[in-house]
């Protein structure tokens, strides 16, 4: 069963029992955990049809026994987007990661029919079916045994069997296999994809593909251990790339404990404060400026022990060696009108601190491309403007959109440090 609700949209009503409502509010308060979330991400209420699931605070996808759920950012929707969103918000969660190889291009039906579990398996079998011609990365794994000859080495742990008079030598042998960190990486991918998709003939695939396998473990490597992807074996990288994503989610404890939940989840502000950074970042890179997320000394207080410090931390700093040139915040909230005084309070402080003259609000929207507007803050001193940025999050439907949001973002960035230069 697939179902998709809007983070903090109406209800999703699915035709369940009252048990299987139940296990939803129970993977619901797994996950809330997880994620060091202060409530429940999925509200349940059973009604006469099934039960009412609402989410809040999250973005992605899971599997809770039967059910699929897809859970769609709020500024991503999938009335106006139709099927695209799929596309849009797995871009926007490997965005985050760092992931930029991924192109999202399956074929139309089947993905507006199925979630977007389903669609990163139709990417993960493209990747992998190439290997049946191009192949697996190999690697010498080390095995010992006792043999009438010899082949190999001798094993040096065993030495003390050289004395025992049976005619047999302690070996080691090295034998090329695809039983290697990045074969198990794939393998344990291919399996936890084929327990998240609604679609039984990918599952099928996806089970098909991993029984060929099996001189490759079952357990996935360490997450610091999953090896990049060399040039010799590019046609794997987009599998590889999810398998990463995959386990990266896996190793955070996002779908582990007694429920052992498959899936990808990940909370909404956080998500949206990982993409504004990275994007950040790549569009100051080219103007030769750096984006971070650095502390800052607000306030010093001298009593008689010593220097006590108030610190604020501002989501990005873009600055050009260690003199700042723009602050920006981002904020997942709705921007209807002008934004909360908090807000602003918290930006101008940082701002005053790092000696900047613009400063900036980033929040979320529907659609594509940046939208600007600039208030002026009143009185003397820096910084001079705050600047509101409406990022539309639709611009992760297709690479060109990515582009010309950067494009964008960097034509802004250029403008900031103009700004600055003036004396």
């Amino acid at each position: 069963m697939y179902a998709q609700v809007v983070e903090y949209g109406p209800p999703t009503v699915v035709p369940v029992d009252p048990a299987k409502a139940a296990a939803i509010q129970v993977a619901g308060a797994s996950w809330g955990k997880a994620l060091r979330l202060g409530r429940n991400p999925l509200e349940v209420e059973m009604i006469s049809a099934g039960c009412a699931i609402r989410a809040r605070d999250v973005a992605g996808f899971v599997r809770i026994g039967g059910l699929s759920l897809d859970i769609v950012p709020k500024f991503l929707d999938p009335e106006s987007a139709g099927p695209n969103w799929r596309g849009a918000l797995w871009r926007l969660l490997a965005f985050a990661q760092g992931v930029d190889s991924i192109v999202v291009s399956t074929s139309g039906l089947e993905v507006e029919k199925w979630g977007i579990a389903d669609l990163l398996a139709d990417l993960f079998i493209a990747s992998v079916d190439t290997a049946v011609l191009m192949g697996y990365p190999l690697g010498y794994q080390t095995q010992r045994r006792v043999s009438p000859f010899m082949a190999g080495r001798i094993d040096p742990r065993r030495t003390a069997r050289l004395a025992i008079p049976d005619g047999l030598l302690p070996i080691e042998i090295n034998r090329l296999t695809r039983d290697t960190d990045f074969g198990r990486l794939l393998k344990w991918a291919g399996r936890e994809l084929a327990r998240l998709v609604e679609l039984s003939e990918r599952r099928g695939r996806l089970r098909a593909w991993t029984s060929n396998l099996p001189e490759i473990s079952d357990t996935p490597p360490p997450l610091l251990r999953s090896v990049s992807t060399s040039r010799q074996f590019q046609h794997l990288k987009v599998a590889a790339d999810i398998a990463r994503m995959l386990l990266a989610d896996h190793s955070g404890e996002y779908g582990n404990g007694a429920l052992n939940l498959p899936g990808f989840l990940w909370r909404s502000d956080t998500l949206f404060e990982k993409v504004m950074l990275r994007l950040a970042r790549q569009c100051a890179h080219p103007l030769g400026m750096t984006a971070d997320k650095k502390v800052h000394t607000l306030a010093t207080e001298h009593p008689g022990d010593g220097t006590r410090t108030l610190p604020t931390t501002p989501d990005i700093d873009v600055h050009r060696g260690g003199s700042s040139v723009v602050i920006l915040d981002a904020k997942y909230k709705v921007l209807s009108g002008l934004p909360s005084t908090d807000d602003v309070y918290q930006v101008l402080s940082a701002g005053r601190v790092c000696g900047v003259r613009r400063v900036a609000l980033l929040y979320p929207t529907e659609g594509s491309g940046l939208r600007v507007r600039t208030l002026k803050p009143l009185g003397e001193g820096l910084p001079t403007s705050v600047d509101l940025l409406s990022v539309g999050l639709q611009s992760f439907e297709s690479p060109a959109a990515v582009r010309a949001l950067k494009s964008q973002l960097t034509s802004w960035l250029h403008e900031s440090e103009e700004l600055q230069a003036i004396a």
